[in-house]
C-alpha cells in the first residue's frame, strides 16, 4: 500500500450467519439447473457486501451514504475490525477511532470524565496525552457538572457530545462516524460539522456514514454510495449525492404514483379540503411540472357555513421532509365567503424548485390566523429540468435566474509574469 493510501479493500464480501450444508448447496445447484425460478430469498440476495473495492488517501474524507440495508455499516464494523469479512482483503494504516454506536467503549457506571480515560486507553492513548486533552475535550462536549457523574444517567445527546468530545480531540489518524453526527440538537451538530472541518488540513482521514446527504455534501470530498451491498457510485460527493438523490426521487415517484394518503393534522369541519391539483404550464393537471415554468395549484373546498375572511396557505415540503416554503393568500380579500363550494388557484409564472419529489402543505386560516385546518401530503408531483439549462447553473433546492456582471474596479491590470 503506497504511502498515500490509509485505507485499501479488494474483493470484500460479507454475509451474516453460519453456510449452508454442503448437501443443501447441492440440492439448490440441482433445482437451479433444472431451470427453476430463482427465489427472490436465494442465498445470493443474503449477502450484506458484495464484491466492495476501493481507496482512501490520508487526509480524504469519504461519505457513505445509501438506503437503509445498504451495507454502510457493516462496511464501517469491518473496517474498524468489529467484524471479520466473508472474504476480501481490508488495509487499514494509522491509529482508527470507531464512532459506530453511541456507547462503544462506554461504560454505564463510570463518569464521563472516567470514559475519556478509559476509550483514550483503548486506542492506546498515553495517561499523559489524555491528561493534556481532558479541558479541550471537557469543553468541546459542553457537559458541565454533569462530565463528573456516571454515564447511566446520561440521555443519547449527551451521549453523543462525550463520543464526538473525544473522536474530535484525540490524535487520531482515521476517524469512522456512522450516522452519530444526526443526534444532539442543532447548535451542537453545527459544533460538530465545524470541528470536523477544522480537523480535514490535518491529514486526518474520515469516513461518514450518514443518511444526512446533505451534511455530507458539506463535509466530504468523495462519495460512495451503495446499493444492495455493492458499490453503486464512486465519485466527488456532490455527483454521488446527485445520483442518490435520482435514485430517491425514482422511487419515491414511483411508489406515490397511485393514491397519496393525505395527514391531516387539523380539521375543524369549517372548511373541507376536497381535492388538490396540479397544472403545468399548458393548464393541464399533471403530475409532473419543469423547473422554470408555469404551475398552477387548484385547491377545491368546501365550506359548512359562510366565512369572510379565509387565508389560503401553500408549502412545498421535500421527499426528506424539508419544508422549504409556505406562501398564503392573505393580501388578497376572500371573495367566495356566501359561495358553499369554490376553488383557490394558486399561479406561479416561474417555478424556482429544482428538479425532484415534492409534497404540498396546505392549511386555512382566517385573517386573525385561527387555524381551520392543515394537512401534508395533499399532493405529491415531480419537478423536472428535461433542458438541464437549471441543473447546470443552481445547486441544492432552488433554482434562481441570475445575471453576472464584470467590471474593472482599479485601473492597473494583473501584469504577467513574463512582463515582469
Amino acid at each position: 500500500m503506497s504511502d498515500d493510501v490509509v485505507i485499501r479493500v479488494q474483493g470484500l464480501w460479507k454475509r451474516y450467519g453460519l453456510p449452508l450444508p454442503v448437501f443443501i448447496q447441492t440440492a439448490r445447484r440441482r433445482i437451479r439447473a433444472w431451470g427453476r425460478k430463482k427465489s427472490p430469498y436465494s442465498i445470493e440476495n443474503l449477502w450484506a457486501l458484495r464484491d466492495v473495492t476501493f481507496e482512501v488517501k490520508r487526509g480524504e474524507t469519504l461519505g457513505i451514504i445509501g438506503r437503509n440495508g445498504a451495507g454502510k455499516s457493516t462496511l464501517l464494523k469491518i473496517l474498524a475490525g468489529v467484524t471479520p469479512p466473508t472474504r476480501g482483503r481490508v488495509e487499514v494504516k494509522g491509529r482508527v477511532f470507531p464512532m459506530i454506536e453511541l456507547n462503544a467503549g462506554i461504560h454505564p457506571e463510570l463518569t464521563g470524565r472516567e470514559n475519556v480515560r478509559l476509550l483514550g486507553a483503548i486506542m492506546g492513548l498515553p495517561r499523559r496525552e489524555i491528561d493534556v486533552k481532558m479541558p479541550e475535550i471537557e469543553e468541546f462536549c459542553e457537559l458541565g457538572e454533569w462530565f463528573d457523574r456516571p454515564v447511566r444517567m446520561y440521555s443519547s445527546g449527551m451521549l453523543a457530545r462525550l463520543g464526538f468530545g473525544v473522536a474530535l480531540n484525540v490524535e487520531a489518524d482515521i476517524l469512522l462516524i456512522d450516522e452519530v453526527l444526526g443526534v444532539g440538537d442543532m447548535n451542537f451538530q453545527r459544533k460538530c460539522i465545524e470541528r470536523l472541518a477544522s480537523i480535514q488540513s490535518s491529514h486526518v482521514t474520515i469516513l461518514l456514514v450518514t443518511h444526512a446527504v446533505r451534511q455530507a455534501e458539506r463535509v466530504c470530498q468523495r462519495g460512495i454510495l451503495l446499493s444492495e451491498g455493492q458499490i453503486a457510485c464512486a465519485t466527488e460527493m456532490r455527483e454521488t449525492a446527485s445520483r442518490y438523490y435520482q435514485d430517491s426521487i425514482r422511487q419515491e415517484f414511483l411508489r406515490t404514483e397511485g393514491d397519496v394518503e393525505p395527514a391531516i393534522y387539523l380539521d375543524t369541519g369549517e372548511v373541507s379540503i376536497d381535492q388538490v391539483e396540479i397544472h403545468d404550464a399548458s393548464g393541464k393537471p399533471s403530475s409532473v411540472v419543469e423547473t422554470g415554468k408555469a404551475m398552477s395549484i387548484c385547491i377545491h373546498y368546501t365550506l359548512r357555513e359562510p366565512v369572510k375572511d379565509l387565508v389560503f396557505h401553500v408549502g412545498f415540503v421535500t421527499s426528506d421532509m424539508l419544508r422549504i416554503t409556505v406562501f398564503n393568500s392573505l393580501d388578497e380579500p376572500f371573495p367566495l365567503a356566501n359561495e358553499r363550494q369554490g376553488t383557490v388557484i394558486s399561479y406561479i409564472p416561474r417555478l424556482p424548485l429544482m428538479p425532484g419529489v415534492y409534497a404540498l402543505f396546505v392549511s386555512v386560516t382566517r385573517a386573525n390566523n385561527i387555524s381551520l385546518f392543515k394537512g401534508d401530503n395533499l399532493a405529491i408531483f415531480q419537478v423536472v429540468d428535461p433542458s438541464f439549462y437549471y441543473i447546470r447553473r443552481n445547486m441544492d433546492l432552488v433554482a434562481l435566474d441570475v445575471k453576472w456582471s464584470f467590471r474593472q474596479r482599479e485601473k492597473r491590470s494583473i501584469q504577467s509574469k513574463a512582463d515582469l
